[in-house]
């Protein structure tokens, strides 16, 4: 079965959403570790989580956030934090970049380009004057991010371009870590899936060898194995999903490396095994998977189990999850094609022809839509080079004055 890029945030993004692993709801806890990072009490997992929130989450504490940059905008006044307990300087800056990061990741999730790009230089002029150096390329990657999802791969690029240098000047891994990443993403969305298996390897390899945060391992060996069952290396897509099931962060996301096991037990021909796993996985996963992956694993099985009927079924049931959640046709075209070719093999070939037909006017939409992206992203690039001279004129003509 031919699968789109799949969603990887809970909530609703555009077409070619793309954004880091699985899109794990957080929910029982959320109040609580919010509290907890708020109050300066939090661990790496806590901060981890909490930028992770899936969009829903991070509108019931928007109006937290905006408190919090308003007392931090006081303190940044009086020099002292005035309602919170008296903290040392480090932890107190730390919050303060996480605030601000976290208004950056409202922007991001909420698709408004203009204020992410206004808000980044703010955040990470304050996260170099206070050296909170992971919170400056933290705002970065999500403008890198955002291109990929919106599939301006070429903005994208040359941000991640720009991204990488400062890395290596800062001599900051953990960003060249997520250069790779990205990267991986961008060749990904792309449909190049060997140049994808490469840089989420070297993310991986670059992280283990230096010791880096791990919290992020298991969702890159689980796009990793994406990668690989698409390519049809099914026993190094097993090895990557075992090394992903060996360090998850936390309990639940144990859950998405359980639905990509499934595919690639269906994929593998071994349909009986992939039934009983999703049928463990639905009365295990307590709300961690949504409604579209549930549907996505049951479109899978049933094709390579060739139940066809039911494999109808599940594709009207997951055009129906992507249509409530706000995706937009050109998102998930291909399920059309999916459909068709089920239908072909019930021999309802009227049913087929016009799904195939479908499928067809989406798809040529989509290649006319790319190509006036590119061409507008090369127009964007050209400003940005042109006010960059300009910038460069007048920091000379300055130093003359």
């Amino acid at each position: 079965i031919r699968r789109g890029p799949p969603p990887i945030v809970t909530g609703r993004l555009p077409a070619f959403g793309m954004v880091d692993g699985d899109g794990v709801r957080v929910d029982g806890e959320v109040e609580q570790q919010q509290s907890a990072l708020l109050a300066g009490r939090q661990d790496e997992i806590a901060v981890q989580v909490l930028l992770r929130m899936p969009v829903h989450h991070r509108a019931v504490i928007g109006h937290k956030v905006d408190l919090h940059i308003r007392l931090l905008r006081i303190d940044e006044q009086q020099n002292r934090l005035g309602i919170f307990l008296p903290v040392e300087d480090f932890v107190r800056h730390r919050m303060q970049a996480v605030a601000l990061s976290l208004k950056a990741d409202h922007y991001y999730f909420n698709n408004n380009l203009d204020s992410l790009k206004a808000w980044i230089p703010r955040v990470q002029d304050f996260a170099r004057k206070n050296d909170q150096i992971k919170y400056y390329y933290f705002t970065w990657s999500r403008l890198i991010l955002y291109y990929t999802k919106q599939a301006q791969y070429t903005l994208a690029q040359y941000e991640l371009e720009q991204y990488m240098s400062q890395a290596e000047k800062d001599n900051y891994k953990p960003a060249t870590a997520e250069a790779y990443k990205q990267l991986g993403h961008i060749y990904r969305t792309r449909g190049l899936k060997k140049p994808a298996v490469e840089y989420y390897r070297k993310a991986i390899d670059f992280i283990i060898q230096n010791g880096l945060n791990t919290f992020h391992l298991s969702n890159l060996y689980s796009e990793l194995a994406t990668m690989l069952m698409d390519l049809q290396r099914y026993p190094e897509a097993a090895e990557a999903v075992e090394k992903g099931k060996a360090c998850i962060p936390l309990p639940d996301y144990i859950w998405g490396l359980k639905a990509k096991e499934t595919h690639l037990l269906a994929q593998t021909g071994q349909t009986d095994k992939a039934k009983a796993l999703f049928n463990e996985i639905k009365d295990g996963q307590n709300g961690n998977l949504s409604e579209i992956k549930l549907a996505e694993i049951e479109v899978a099985i049933y094709n390579h189990s060739h139940e066809y009927g039911k494999m109808i079924a599940a594709i009207d049931k997951l055009i129906r999850s992507f249509e409530r959640e706000g995706y937009k046709e050109s998102y998930f075209y291909y399920l059309y094609e999916n459909r068709a070719a089920a239908y072909a093999a019930l021999g309802n070939f009227e049913a087929a022809y016009r799904d195939i037909q479908h499928y067809t006017e989406l798809y040529h939409k989509q290649v006319n839509d790319d190509n006036e992206k590119t061409l507008g992203e090369f127009a964007t690039l050209l400003d940005v080079n042109r006010l960059n001279m300009e910038k460069a004129e007048l920091r000379q003509q300055a130093q003359f004055c």
